[in-house]
């Protein structure tokens, strides 16, 4: 992932490694792994709005958030205790709304969070997604891709009573 922000700094999530960060477009790289259980990384996305603030897909152990550039990282919500074990397949920001977040995982499909991950509930389940994107000038636009397959959906928000 690359900080839109600062382009000379990038992200890599390995498997087997962990997270790797450059400062110098790629010309050296350290590692950034304090605080994850495990160094299995199946996806990075890193907060638009606050470019500091990052994600990790831990494999089987859920979601783990940064928010001081990867310096340390923390479990986030209850991903890892609910749906732990769990490969998380991509993480989605909302680019307008940065709190609200999406994943795709092996079992449950789609999860979402608008709250910057501290809660999660299930939005989609069936089909296994791999890749979920959110349309950046219609963020209520959301594509998923499967086995095969893609999927679109439009969030329709209903007002209140």
């Amino acid at each position: 992932m690359i900080d839109p922000t600062t382009p000379t700094t990038i992200y890599a999530g390995t498997l087997g490694g962990g997270i790797f960060k450059t400062e110098d477009s790629g010309a050296t790289w350290t590692t950034a792994n304090n605080g994850l259980p495990y160094l299995f990384i199946s996806r990075l996305a890193i907060d638009p709005a606050t470019p500091s603030t990052l994600y990790a897909a831990v494999y089987a152990y859920g979601l783990y958030k940064s928010t001081d550039s990867g310096q340390n990282w923390f479990s986030v919500g209850n991903l890892s205790d609910t749906y732990g074990g769990y490969t998380i397949y991509s993480i989605a920001i909302d680019p307008v709304t940065p709190s609200t977040l999406y994943v795709s995982t092996n079992r449950l499909s789609v999860l979402k969070s608008t709250n910057s991950g501290v809660n999660w509930t299930i939005v989609n389940s069936g089909d296994t997604i791999y890749s979920i994107a959110i349309d950046p000038l219609t963020t209520t636009t959301i594509y998923a891709s499967g086995c095969g397959v893609v999927y679109k959906t439009t969030i329709v928000e209903h007002p209140g009573p």
